[in-house]
């Protein structure tokens, strides 16, 4: 219906419409409008996850990459696709991949190659002994080489030639790969690892001597010639081991045993190992036994020829271990020297003696006692001064004499001879011990403030058997005489002996002839009738008549 009026007339328009017909438009409407908003939901969210993906999956990959750089896996890289920030950062993890693997190649070079040879170090060799022990079925030696007396290399031509020589010798052995020896390496110092197949004990023999000869040949050094002495220790598989550890730790027990012995080769030896063992035990033993007093001295005395009375007597320590027993002096004593506790001992032994005195001379009796000394104690002006305040300290009269291996007075002359004379103005005698195993000349003892020579018990013991040792000994004697220098004999075993010596114009005699070493109440007690029972008789001195 539509209705019309003028132009100051209203019009009224109708339409008849069905409100059903409405609903439904509406309805489609809504539902396209929903349709649509989803799609653009999921459009934007696929959108979103890829552009998501495509930012976190490098990410991931990073993350997970760190983590197996965690474990060490330093090879890994990372691939540059694009080069915005994502492929900087891939670059710059590459290039700290490299960095590292760099460092980690350089770290196991340093750990298992030798810096100064090139060859394989300690810890490489024993890879390689197990790797040869799992892989191969076959007997083997593992060889400890050692380059005798090389200090005398670096000391004559320095460190940087004596480098140079041990490169030379890496290089020979080198050569001998793989047709003679199947590994190389060079251990601390001057020695040389080898891993040697072998078939036979003769083979194994024939190896060594090939290895010697090629290693021992002249090395020039500027204008100069070296000729290189070496040797071997060694410990066989499965003999002597059945893992790298344990053979080369015998190849070390070994080589030491070579050292020792002064031998070529020397193969490996349970023995050794248990004497070693003990050795080191009883080094580390030996400091408790200073403090804690299981030292003991023992007294060996001194007959005078002239008179038949004991004027003298030897101080000789000895160890009684808690639970060893009596350890043997030419035991401990070496093992004294080595750990540098040789001058304690020699002190609390001085100490003791002339406690020992300060209680005799109370009770009337009056001995010199002779103590052993090191080399080293009379080389240096601490132990002379050590003396030198027992005596300041001492309240009685100090009857004491030092006695010093013959070879240890040659060895620094200048010094030792400042300090005898020292100890001589002290008023402690002096005495030459083993006289006859040294290389003293005549010259030089003439010039030492010595009182006595003591001729070594070996000259003296073979008087028994062979006319040459009595030449020799009456010849010590007489050169003694010769000097002003009062002689005794040590080793005094049989009665032949001492009547020979006394013939013989040998001044003072000791061994077992006379007595034993003797704890201090023993030594005390025999004093008293010992010298009356062995019922001697004085016998002419045929040297005042020749």
């Amino acid at each position: 219906m539509i209705e019309q009026t003028d132009s100051k007339q209203k019009y009224l328009l109708g339409a008849d419409i069905d409100a059903n017909h409405v609903q439904q438009e509406l309805r489609d409407v809504f539902l396209q409008t929903l349709w649509l908003g989803l799609a653009l939901l999921l459009f934007g969210s696929i959108v979103s996850w890829i552009l998501a993906a495509k930012l976190t999956n490098p990410l991931r990959r990073f993350s997970h990459a760190v983590q197996r750089f965690t474990l060490g896996e330093f090879d890994l890289r990372m691939p540059v696709k694009s080069h915005d920030e994502l492929g900087n950062l891939a670059t710059a993890f590459n290039a700290m991949g490299d960095a590292l693997k760099a460092r980690e190649q350089l770290l196991r070079q340093l750990a298992f190659v030798d810096r100064v040879t090139g060859l394989p170090n300690r810890a490489r060799f024993l890879e390689l002994v197990d790797q040869f022990i799992q892989k191969e079925n076959r007997t083997f030696a593992v060889a400890m080489m050692n380059i005798a007396d090389f200090h005398y290399v670096n000391d004559c031509f320095g460190f940087a030639e004596g480098d140079n020589v041990l490169r030379c010798v890496a290089d020979r052995l080198s050569q001998l790969q793989p047709h003679l020896l199947h590994a190389v390496a060079r251990v601390s110092g001057n020695a040389f690892l080898l891993l040697i197949p072998f078939d036979s004990d003769k083979q194994l023999s024939e190896l060594i001597r090939q290895v010697e000869a090629e290693t021992s040949n002249v090395i020039a050094i500027d204008d100069h010639k070296i000729n290189l002495a070496v040797r071997f220790g060694l410990s066989c598989f499965p003999a002597h081991g059945y893992d790298a550890d344990s053979l080369l730790r015998q190849a070390e027990i070994s080589i030491f045993a070579a050292k020792e012995e002064c031998q070529f080769c020397v193969v490996y030896d349970p023995v050794r190992e248990v004497d070693r063992q003990n050795q080191f035990t009883l080094m580390g033993d030996l400091r408790e036994a200073i403090e804690q007093n299981q030292l003991i001295v023992q007294y060996q005395p001194k007959i005078l020829l002239a008179d038949l009375n004991v004027h003298s007597a030897e101080a000789l320590v000895r160890w009684q271990h808690p639970t060893r027993g009596w350890i043997s002096p030419n035991l401990f004593i070496t093992f004294a020297e080595q750990s540098g506790k040789l001058r304690a001992i020699t002190e609390w032994v001085i100490r003791d003696v002339l406690r020992q005195q300060l209680i005799w001379q109370a009770n009337g009796i009056h001995l010199c006692i002779s103590v052993n000394v090191g080399v080293g104690d009379v080389e240096d002006s601490e132990f002379v001064e050590f003396i030198a305040q027992q005596i300041r300290d001492y309240p009685g009269q100090v009857n004491l004499c030092l006695e010093i291996t013959e070879t240890g007075v040659m060895r620094q002359p200048d010094l030792m001879l400042k300090n005898l004379n020292r100890l001589r103005q002290l008023n402690i005698k002096l005495s030459i011990d083993d006289f006859g195993t040294g290389y003293s000349s005549f010259s030089y003892l003439a010039k030492m403030p010595i009182n006595e020579l003591k001729i070594d018990q070996t000259f003296v013991m073979a008087m028994n058997s062979t006319f040459e040792s009595i030449s020799i000994v009456r010849s010590m004697i007489e050169l003694g005489h010769i000097l002003g220098l009062t002689v005794v004999a040590e080793g005094v075993e049989t009665l032949a002996c001492w009547q020979a010596l006394s013939v013989m114009g040998c001044d003072e005699i000791q061994g077992y002839f006379i007595a034993k070493p003797m704890n201090t109440h023993e030594f005390t007690t025999w004093l008293q009738h010992g010298v009356q029972l062995l019922q001697l008789s004085s016998l002419p001195n045929m040297a005042n008549r020749l």
